[in-house]
């Protein structure tokens, strides 16, 4: 007897707590929090100063990185140092299949537009990034920080990095 009063009360209770109907109160208008969302989804580039052969964009890092590794003046600690890095790019970042936004035949033959960015939670990429920027940076590369969350036309994404071609206004 008992047993059936304490289920009924509970059954009672638990109906009662269906039927209120309040809705969930929403956070204020707030541009901080907008702006904190917004830097949230910034894509980044890393350039060199000099500008990417055919483009009117800067050369990504990696450019600088297969140049100083073709240098006769890199000591064997940083030869083996950059050799590790690259390495481990090839092995854990993919080589994006395109970089412009046609699919004639003939794409292969034009010059590409896209420019690469990594995606804000790429944060292994990310680090490995810093690790190379740092040895760009002791062998003379100035190394520059892009951010941006309009970088153009997708024309390949994979789960660390977007190809795009650039917006007029976007930052290259």
């Amino acid at each position: 007897m008992k047993l059936t009063s304490e289920i009924s009360e509970f059954s009672t209770n638990l109906s009662a707590a269906e039927t209120i109907d309040t809705p969930p109160k929403r956070a204020p208008y707030c541009k901080i929090t907008q702006a904190a969302e917004r830097r949230a989804r910034m894509f980044v580039r890393f350039v060199c100063q000099d500008e990417a052969e055919g483009m009117a964009a800067r050369s990504g890092f990696f450019c600088a990185a297969y140049e100083l590794r073709e240098l006769a003046t890199l000591d064997e600690f940083s030869h083996e140092r950059l050799e590790g890095l690259l390495g481990w790019f090839r092995i854990n970042l993919k080589v994006p299949t395109r970089f412009n936004s046609t699919k004639s035949k003939g794409a292969f033959r034009r010059e590409t537009k896209g420019l690469s960015w990594f995606k804000p939670e790429a944060t292994q990429i990310m680090d490995r990034c810093y690790d190379l920027i740092a040895l760009l940076e002791e062998n003379g590369y100035v190394i520059e920080t892009l951010r941006s969350d309009r970088i153009g036309y997708v024309v390949y994404e994979d789960e660390s990095q977007i190809v795009a071609e650039p917006f007029s206004d976007t930052t290259t």
